[in-house]
């Protein structure tokens, strides 16, 4: 078989090359690449905030994640025991309808035997107003789960989980919108596994009104976020045995092609699997296979011509389609003798 690097058709060689981390509504990031000493905490921006910014305090004195690098150069903080965990105040921000993204790689069972905390927000420490927490599950350490109370007190027992298992590395992206406002049981949240445009868990129907003083929307307000914990007072010991690089949180719910965005960004600096490929067909002998980046989205076609002079320069469609997905994807066209091995790939007029 024969493997023929692509040169792009005229619109083809617009696809997107993404590079840059989503900042519009972004309200609170951290990243173990910005600040590598967690002895005094560690340092949040909020680009969406006017003003804000500061840095989640160590919860437990001498009890601190250890700043560690991949040898691809990404930084991440590592735990190796109960209580090392980030927490505290941080400057008010409205959060609605929401994306919390989370890099981290689970590396075995929960120190004690609770849900292994990943991180979470809220508008006070106490859990008697709103909160979002995203945790490893209690008896099944390797599934990611985000939890919320809504309207009626109601935590979250949903079908959101994602299966991370142990040792790799994983950007996991809960999104959530509500399609009229805060009441109406008409909200959707949708689970994303590393950079992959189609969500893992999709769950619709969700009342998702936090609770707590005052008239709304003041509910959903951010006033207080950790990582490693989602409830520092009383459950600093049931910490992620694990390691965190990037904690990021919206007041918007992000597109699949953002998503992969925020993804591609950051992704060489850590050892992330390759992702899946297509596999070459085997019930054709002889084959032209054409690999390219494609677009989330985009329709492409495969085309070939037997002759490219001047005189008659004409392309006919093989009939054969793909829609991208973001990835690097494949296309194949049989080798005979209406294929003397001339084609392209183009995007085809809507």
């Amino acid at each position: 078989m024969m493997k023929i690097p692509i040169a792009c058709a005229a619109g083809l060689a617009a696809t997107i090359s993404w590079g840059q981390v989503i900042t519009n509504d972004l309200v609170f990031y951290l990243d173990a690449n910005a600040d590598t000493d967690g002895s005094d905490g560690w340092a949040f921006t909020q680009p969406a905030v006017p003003g804000g910014g500061g840095t989640l305090a160590v919860v437990v004195s001498n009890s601190v994640p250890t700043n560690l690098v991949e040898t691809e150069g990404g930084r991440y903080y590592h735990t190796q025991g109960i209580n090392e965990c980030f927490a505290g105040p941080v400057p008010t921000a409205p959060v609605y309808s929401f994306s919390y993204e989370v890099w981290l790689r689970v590396n075995g069972p929960q120190y004690i035997n609770e849900d292994n905390a990943v991180g979470g927000w809220r508008k006070n420490e106490d859990f008697a107003e709103n909160f979002c927490n995203v945790s490893m599950v209690q008896g099944r350490v390797d599934e990611i789960d985000f939890d919320f109370r809504d309207f009626i007190e109601v935590r979250s027992t949903l079908n959101d989980r994602a299966d991370l298992g142990f040792g790799d590395w994983n950007q996991v992206v809960f999104t959530y919108k509500d399609a009229t406002d805060a009441i109406t049981p008409d909200g959707v949240l949708s689970t994303y596994v590393n950079g992959q445009p189609l969500p893992v868990n999709v769950v619709s129907n969700l009342q998702q009104y936090h609770l707590g003083q005052g008239v709304a929307p003041d509910h959903s307000e951010l006033n207080w976020a950790g990582a490693f914990v989602f409830n520092a007072a009383t459950e600093a010991n049931r910490n992620l045995n694990g390691d965190i690089a990037i904690i990021r949180l919206y007041d918007t719910d992000l597109t699949p092609a953002q998503v992969t965005q925020n993804f591609d960004a950051q992704k060489a600096l850590y050892p992330f699997p390759p992702p899946p490929v297509p596999l070459v067909p085997t019930n054709i002998a002889d084959v032209v296979e054409f690999q390219f980046a494609t677009t989330n989205g985009v329709v492409y076609e495969l085309e070939r011509s037997a002759d490219l002079t001047a005189a008659s320069n004409t392309w006919e469609s093989t009939d054969s389609f793909i829609r991208g997905d973001g990835s690097t994807m494949r296309m194949y066209d049989k080798t005979d003798t209406n294929n003397p091995g001339y084609n392209r790939v183009r995007i085809p007029a809507p």
